[in-house]
């Protein structure tokens, strides 16, 4: 989560009542802001809903792939969040601010779509046998009609129809308009293997085959350059119904052929270059019943040293209730070598079963192993200082070290709350650590002035931190504020391209805040001296 504002207020609903488009300026670059501002009006912003207190807004956000956004209120600040990979306030995050703002009456639906399903129960139980029929026979899509169909077929016409679904999907890959198009190649594909619902108990062998040959021929054309869409962007993704497909041929499997097929998929998807189809493992595991579970537990206790760690990690979520503790211990020290989750699981699992102790080794010796692996991972060494607190340990030195090899802002303050010691020594450490973190620590803790002291003897810190601390705190450092707007100005006039206009016209928008009569002798002095760069002309006009 980024901290984004302050406010007084006790929900969204009001504070984005009040929220303007300079305040969202003032949290984000321009690029960023103008991209975001291209979301919003291209309404790639929707399944916006607030939580009943109104303190929590969730929205998705559509780019190359949809993205969740959070937003909350909490503390007297807001704060946001966005599952795309940027670090900071993103374009996503600033089209849903965008979208919140304009969109007052955001409702709540959660409690309305659980109801209204209820509601649809209730009237399918009132109807009769007849009605029922007549309703499928109404409304039963045609894929659900050939299913039905085909669950009758005799043997062979089976193999005759897929035999010419076979051919048809071979020939798909020889037409280059629908290789160019990863979206009407999966409409095409879908198309023809509907056709093959419902037969997957008498075409077992030969859709297991067709399916691994299918993924094959797909990556292969991804390495050719095919099934991609270069005007969007986007790279081939398996369509949701190729999914299900896949996961009802899985179910019509016993459970030994089951655990079979997917440790064949397993090992075919580590060849593969692609994560094409990598959701399959999960399709796949979906398609396990309740009655297949003592075999899978039984596979799994026998197998999981020689299986991969996806796979171990599949069959453990799903059989881990019914693994004794013996079972558990051991196969999570294989999962969390490489994995803080699991380290997490199986030191917790130690503590629980009154093995304190253990569990502090096991976590001090993975840091051991895997330094570099589990450095700044805030959840594992936080689970350690507990642990190490619980033990009656010494935590000081314990807490430089994790304060070195952990440098966050969240880290510090949980080890300042644990150990009761004077912070200075751990705020110095991750100062020479990471002084953009310990910036961050300042102002959530609302100590400004040594956050600004920290700025002015740190010279080297990150371009962007320091313009979103002038941004944000400019009003109570106006002359600082205004000498930094100044630099940014005189350097990116340096240089010629959008961005550096953009960050000259920001620059300029803050500092009429500050010192108006300033920024007017810049506004002039540029029009006067750089009047040919026609961008930059044109983005100060706006101001």
């Amino acid at each position: 989560m980024h901290k984004l504002f302050n406010t007084s207020k006790q929900s969204l609903s009001d504070f984005f009542d009040s929220l303007s488009e300079d305040d969202i300026q003032d949290c984000c670059s321009p690029t960023i802001y103008q991209r975001g501002a291209d979301y919003y009006d291209a309404d790639d912003v929707y399944q916006a809903t607030y939580n009943k207190e109104k303190t929590l807004l969730k929205a998705i956000v559509s780019g190359n792939k949809e993205y969740a956004i959070t937003i909350s209120l909490g503390n007297g600040s807001v704060s946001g969040s966005c599952t795309c990979p940027y670090d900071g306030v993103c374009k996503h995050l600033v089209a849903a601010l965008l979208f919140a703002s304009d969109m007052f009456e955001i409702e709540i639906e959660e409690n309305e779509s659980k109801e209204a399903g209820d509601n649809f129960q209730q009237y399918l139980q009132t109807l009769s046998k007849d009605e029922l029929m007549a309703l499928v026979e109404k409304f039963a899509p045609d894929r659900f009609r050939t299913e039905v169909k085909n669950k009758f077929t005799d043997p062979g016409s089976a193999q005759q129809v897929f035999r010419k679904v076979e051919q048809k999907i071979r020939r798909l890959f020889e037409n280059d308009r629908l290789m160019q198009s990863f979206s009407d190649f999966n409409d095409a594909i879908d198309s023809e293997l509907a056709k093959l619902s419902g037969l997957e108990k008498p075409l077992q062998k030969e859709l297991e085959k067709f399916l691994f040959e299918l993924m094959q021929k797909i990556e292969t054309a991804e390495e050719n350059g095919e099934l991609y869409e270069y005007d969007n962007d986007w790279g081939y993704a398996p369509s949701a119904f190729f999914n299900e497909f896949f996961a009802g041929f899985v179910a019509s499997l016993d459970n030994v052929q089951k655990t079979a097929f997917l440790a064949k998929l397993d090992a075919a998807l580590q060849e593969q270059s692609y994560s094409t189809f990598e959701g399959l493992r999960d399709a796949a595991n979906s398609a396990f019943s309740d009655d297949d579970l003592p075999h899978l537990k039984n596979t799994l206790a026998a197998e999981y040293q020689n299986l991969s760690q996806k796979l171990t990690g599949i069959y453990y979520d799903r059989v881990h209730h019914l693994l004794s503790y013996k079972e558990k211990t051991a196969i999570l020290s294989v999962l969390s070598e490489q994995n803080s989750k699991r380290m997490i699981e199986l030191a917790t699992l130690y503590d629980a079963g009154g093995e304190l102790s253990k569990a502090i080794e096991t976590l001090k010796n993975r840091f051991a192993a895997n330094r570099d692996f589990f450095s700044y991972d805030e959840d594992v060494h936080s689970l350690y200082l507990d642990f190490l607190q619980k033990g009656n340990h010494e935590l000081s030195e314990v807490a430089a070290e994790i304060i070195v090899r952990c440098p966050t802002q969240t880290m510090l303050t949980k080890i300042i709350s644990l150990t009761g010691d004077d912070p200075a020594r751990y705020e110095l450490l991750l100062e020479q650590k990471n002084n953009v973190e310990l910036l961050r620590y300042l102002q959530n803790n609302n100590r400004l002035h040594e956050a600004l002291a920290l700025v002015n003897r740190r010279p080297g810190m990150s371009d962007s931190s320091v313009n979103d601390f002038f941004k944000a705190h400019k009003s109570l450092f106006p002359d600082d504020a205004a000498a930094y707007f100044s630099k940014v100005i005189e350097k990116n006039l340096q240089s010629t391209g959008d961005r550096y206009y953009e960050a000259i016209t920001d620059a300029i928008r803050h500092m009429m805040k500050v010192n108006p009569s300033k920024a007017n002798e810049y506004l002039n002095h540029i029009r006067t001296t750089y009047k040919r760069r026609s961008n930059l002309m044109a983005m100060l006009n706006k101001l």
